[in-house]
């Protein structure tokens, strides 16, 4: 709310009409502030102020590339995190169900809104407001996992890690791998920082697994398998052979997943991966 003066008037003996100004509340001014955007140079102690688990860092992954922008209140206790990729997410972190949401406005429109459990119920229903429109609301689980299982690939495939010899292969993949690069930028990106392994069929990376976000110890997992060669258990090998890399790298491998996506759930739940944190996303129907 804006540092806007409110007026009343009053009756007062021999005074006659007096003009009032009243100071901003302090509700007022906790709003304004809340709604203040983060220069680059605040990003590391934004990152101190969350610190690294299974529930920020895909943010994190943003913010440490600088490819995000920030909104929070001065002590960083209520943070709003809004990527820079094709579809922009607004990630939020916080108590305080007013000023997160205050903080979701000056973010803006998003593909998808991640909230804390415990705010979830108020933002829904201003949120829903805001936007105007339906959205559906969706659990989400971030899960780590410290050993590896190895699931091998079918007959026929070969599964390996990429390098940047393998460039020219990945570009030539089915747009429904495409998303795994989305965070970084380009398939190239990915590969001279993160990690990619794929599993090849006649010479053609028909599914292929990827850091789809790298914090500063902690790699969220992103697997995709063209629908033409699925539930042929070449996503859970992809993934089997990515959680070995990072695991290889002295990382932590993390696996986020909405609980109503039943088959990505499944192959976490066969490499042995535990639910260490929770959040709840938004999403408006009309960005599906």
């Amino acid at each position: 709310m804006p540092w806007a003066s409110l007026v009343f008037r009053r009756r007062a003996k021999g005074l006659g009409t007096v003009r009032v100004e009243q100071s901003p509340s302090r509700d007022d001014a906790r709003l304004g502030e809340a709604a203040m955007e983060l220069t680059s140079d605040r990003f590391p102690a934004v990152i101190d102020a969350l610190g690294e688990n299974t529930r920020t860092v895909i943010p994190l992954h943003f913010v440490l590339r600088r490819t995000a922008s920030v909104w929070a209140d001065d002590a960083l206790q209520n943070v709003a995190i809004r990527t820079a990729h094709p579809r922009p997410q607004v990630f939020v972190f916080g108590d305080d169900a007013e000023l997160l949401m205050n903080l979701i406005r000056s973010a803006g429109r998003a593909r998808l809104y991640w909230v804390p459990e415990g705010c979830a119920d108020e933002i829904e229903l201003e949120l829903r407001g805001w936007l105007g429109e339906d959205l559906d609301r969706i659990p989400d689980v971030q899960r780590t996992v410290d050993r590896a299982v190895q699931i091998p690939a079918p007959p026929g495939v070969e599964l390996r890690r990429l390098t940047m010899e393998d460039l020219p292969l990945l570009q030539s993949t089915h747009q429904e791998l495409h998303w795994l690069y989305e965070s970084w930028g380009g398939w190239e990106c990915v590969l001279e920082e993160g990690i990619v392994v794929g599993a090849t069929v006649d010479d053609n990376v028909v599914s292929a697994g990827v850091t789809f976000a790298r914090a500063c110890t902690l790699d969220d997992i992103g697997v995709a398998t063209e629908s033409a060669h699925q539930r042929r258990g070449l996503s859970s090998a992809c993934s089997s052979l990515l959680v070995r890399e990072i695991l290889a790298e002295g990382r932590r491998p993390v696996w986020t997943v909405f609980v109503e996506n039943t088959a990505s759930y499944r192959i976490s739940e066969k490499l042995r991966f535990r639910t260490m944190t929770r959040c709840v996303v938004f999403r408006p129907h009309s960005d599906q």
